[in-house]
């Protein structure tokens, strides 16, 4: 039925290259009336955020408190190991969801509550650039996510897993990191080739901000309205 349903619409509209190639395979279709567009950014100012001078590196994670999709955990247990025990750091997490409770007592379990800030929801994301070096999002579920092209148009690097449109945004080494999978081993590797080259993060997050400049639709109500209007 779903198959039907999806051959038979005038347009399908997915928000990344990656989430269309994973519906032809579940539908054994080319699904030739599918368009990719892209979400829309809750950012008005588009220039560069000032970089954060400070010793202690800050990470942010930004998303729902859904360790099924948001993957939170997965990060927390990287972080637990004596080797990041050892660095100077700070996780800060924003957002909510019903993982919260859970995420908390885990943060405690690894005896990581001192470094990880729950911030909890927030509408100024050029604030939240302003106080953190890079994003990371270990997330087992995405399209293609706003927390991502945000980050990159404010000037950080990010490092994500390679799950849906992830890879479409962000190249290996040039303006941040892909772990193969949403894993600890993984995720910690492509952390630490992060960390081993953080001395790069500021030009790194320079080429993001070209990258998602050229890649984001600042219309992007617009262009679906159109594509509706050429299909009605």
């Amino acid at each position: 039925i779903t198959k039907q349903i999806f051959d038979r619409a005038s347009k399908i509209f997915f928000v990344s290259q990656g989430n269309l190639n994973i519906a032809k395979r579940h539908l054994y279709s080319h699904l030739n009336n599918a368009v990719v567009v892209r979400n829309p950014v809750n950012i008005l100012n588009t220039e560069v955020v000032a970089y954060p001078k400070t010793n202690v590196i800050h990470f942010a994670n930004i998303g729902r408190y859904t360790i099924n999709y948001k993957g939170q955990d997965i990060l927390f247990e990287v972080f637990s190991s004596e080797k990041w025990k050892s660095r100077e750091w700070q996780l800060h997490l924003y957002g909510e969801g019903p993982d919260e409770k859970y995420l908390r007592e885990l943060s405690k379990f690894y005896q990581l509550d001192s470094r990880i800030i729950f911030e909890g929801y927030v509408n100024d994301i050029r604030n939240v650039w302003a106080n953190n070096h890079i994003l990371l999002m270990p997330s087992i579920g995405e399209g293609t996510p706003l927390a991502m092209v945000e980050a990159m148009i404010c000037g950080r690097p990010c490092v994500m897993t390679d799950v849906a449109g992830h890879r479409e945004w962000v190249n290996e080494g040039i303006n941040g990191f892909i772990a193969e999978s949403p894993s600890v081993r993984y995720f910690d590797a492509a952390l630490e080739r992060a960390w081993n080259k953080r001395q790069d993060w500021y030009q790194m997050g320079l080429n993001a901000h070209e990258t998602a400049i050229k890649q984001y639709d600042p219309h992007c109500g617009e262009t679906i309205l159109k594509y509706l209007h050429d299909h009605l």
